[in-house]
């Protein structure tokens, strides 16, 4: 039976909703939260909160399991719906149904739609570094470090911070100071070597002292 755009309706214990009507018409619960499911887009929930917010949550099941895998995308606010700029979390309707469709896609494919970052990996440590050890730091320091990254590029991308060795930074050691000597209007390969060691033996006390690692290397 079909309804008017703008309705809800409830099959089982979960409601539908549709269209960018229905999900402005959406009541909030008294208390708890309450489930609905675009009735457009299959594996795609929307959870309406007590308190007013609408959070969008995307199920699948990837090919050859059996217990299906959900993760909360984004947020969703009627002032989202037609505006030209908007925080990242905040999706539209569309935005929501197109990340739903690469979810399914990758999930039929056998591939896990929502993969864990490993939170010890050096790219999350060294973004958490950055953003806390130098909240009060001048941006010629902040620059210096920048510029290590980059130095350091992909090269400990897959590495767990707690697994580079002494002979991992040594190797990089080399690779920035060759980098640098070839460089006229650079300092020293040997001076910038240096600043480099004394930079990530930084980083690695601050993770010695959060307890990311149980000994610098």
């Amino acid at each position: 039976m079909s309804m008017a755009t703008g309705m809800t309706e409830k099959r089982g214990n979960t409601k539908q909703f549709k269209g960018a009507q229905g999900l402005r018409s959406l009541k909030t619960p008294k208390s708890g939260r309450v489930l609905y499911k675009d009735a457009g887009q299959s594996g795609l929930y929307v959870w309406v909160s007590h308190t007013g917010k609408r959070a969008w949550l995307c199920q699948v099941k990837v090919k050859g399991e059996t217990k299906a895998r959900q993760k909360t995308i984004g947020y969703w606010h009627p002032d989202s719906e037609g505006a030209t700029t908007k925080p990242e979390d905040l999706l539209t309707l569309t935005d929501a149904r197109t990340a739903a469709i690469e979810a399914l896609e990758l999930a039929q494919a056998g591939l896990d739609p929502f993969p864990v970052e490993d939170a010890k990996r050096f790219p999350a440590v060294w973004d958490l570094f950055m953003q806390r050890y130098f909240r009060d730091k001048g941006p010629r320091t902040q620059e210096f470090y920048e510029t290590l990254r980059r130095r350091i590029g992909k090269r400990w991308d897959s590495k767990r911070v707690d697994s580079i060795e002494k002979a991992d930074i040594n190797r990089l050691l080399d690779v920035i100071g060759d980098i640098t000597a070839a460089d006229k209007r650079a300092r020293g390969g040997l001076s910038a070597a240096n600043n480099a060691f004394a930079c990530l033996r930084t980083f690695f006390r601050w993770c010695w002292q959060r307890g990311v690692v149980t000994e610098s290397p």
